[in-house]
């Protein structure tokens, strides 16, 4: 995966990120809220995505463990922080290398999402071993 096609997926796990608001019940409204008309229309369209939920879990695992660029990462796709240059001035390192450590933290991410689901897959019973253990 070359950086253009990384940055397109790390765009669309922010997407992804967004829309897990679909899968929570709407918080209770107030009294007020409650006497206003309510506008119904079709529910927002929430994507599912075995890859992206893999690689969230990567991006967590490794913002976790402190990876030196993770503040770059979530600032950058998360936060959508508008001015680079004063944010890599805060954290006292230049605008490239906020750059740089975004995309070192990308594809750390993207590396260990593939292993997390390679374990997961190489763990689950064959279906041989799923008939052994029904007998």
């Amino acid at each position: 995966m070359n950086d253009q096609e990384l940055h397109a997926y790390c765009e669309a796990w922010r997407q992804w990120c967004i829309t897990r608001k679909y899968f929570i019940a709407p918080g209770t409204k107030n009294i007020l809220g409650r006497m206003q008309p309510c506008n119904v229309g079709e529910p927002p369209n929430a994507r599912l995505s075995e890859d992206l939920s893999y690689f969230n879990m990567a991006i967590h695992a490794l913002v976790d463990m402190n990876e030196r660029g993770a503040k770059c990462f979530v600032d950058f796709y998360f936060h959508r922080v508008k001015n680079i240059k004063s944010a890599a001035a805060e954290m006292g390192i230049g605008r490239n290398t906020f750059y740089d450590r975004k995309m070192r933290f990308a594809r750390a991410a993207l590396s260990m999402s593939v292993s997390l689901r390679n374990t997961y897959e190489n763990s689950l019973p064959t279906p041989a071993e799923m008939a052994e253990s029904t007998d």
